[in-house]
C-alpha cells in the first residue's frame, strides 16, 4: 500500500515529528507534543483531540487557526456533538474511535461540508498519542482543504504497527525529523 499522506509535504513533516519522538515506543505521549516545535506551517492544520470514552466522545484540546476558520467558530474545550451533527459528526467520531481501536495512524481523503452550498476536498491525518497510561487517549491530527472536487474518490488508509515502523525505515531523515 502507498503510504499517502507521504505525497502531502506537511503531513509527511507531521509524521516524522511523531515518529521521532515516538522513539521505540507503539505512539508517543501527549506530553512529547510540543505544538509550537511544529512550527507555521504546520500548527494551523493541527488539532489535538482527546479520545473520551474509547473515542466514542472525542473532544477538541487545541484547534490550529485554520480548522477554526473552516469550521466557522472556536473548537478548543468542545465536544464534536456541541458542533457537529448527522453524518458528518457520525463519520468523524467513527475516524476517531477507529484510532482508539487500532492505535495507529488514519489517513483519509473525503469532502467537508463548509456549508450549505460550499463543499470542498479534505485530507486528513490522525496519529495516536498515548495520556497517562499506555491506551491512545489523545489523537494529534492534521487537516487541509483543497478546492477541487472533480474527480476525486474517499480514501482511507489505516497502518498498522509493522507498516509504520516499514515507514520509518524507508522514510527516516534525521534533518527532517524536526518539523520546521
Amino acid at each position: 500500500m502507498r503510504a499517502r499522506f507521504l505525497d502531502e509535504p506537511r503531513f509527511a513533516l507531521l509524521f516524522r515529528h511523531w515518529n521521532a519522538i515516538r522513539g521505540g515506543r507503539e505512539m508517543p505521549a501527549r506530553r512529547d507534543i510540543d505544538p509550537a516545535a511544529l512550527g507555521p506551517r504546520l500548527l494551523p492544520h493541527v488539532a489535538i483531540i482527546e479520545l473520551g470514552e474509547a473515542g466514542n466522545r472525542p473532544r477538541f484540546r487545541l484547534v490550529g487557526t485554520e480548522i477554526v476558520r473552516r469550521f466557522g467558530r472556536e473548537l478548543t474545550g468542545r465536544y464534536l456533538e456541541e458542533f457537529l451533527s448527522g453524518t458528518y459528526l457520525t463519520h468523524l467520531t467513527a475516524l476517531y474511535r477507529e484510532v482508539w481501536l487500532c492505535r495507529c495512524p488514519i489517513y483519509e481523503e473525503n469532502v467537508f461540508r463548509w456549508s450549505e452550498m460550499r463543499h470542498v476536498w479534505a485530507k486528513r491525518f490522525v496519529l495516536p498519542l498515548t495520556g497517562t497510561g499506555s491506551d491512545p487517549e489523545f489523537a494529534l491530527g492534521a487537516q487541509l482543504f483543497m478546492s477541487h472536487l472533480e474527480d476525486r474518490k474517499p480514501v482511507r488508509q489505516v497502518f498498522s504497527a509493522a507498516e509504520i515502523d516499514r515507514l520509518s525505515v524507508d522514510h527516516a531523515d534525521p534533518a527532517a525529523a524536526t518539523v520546521r
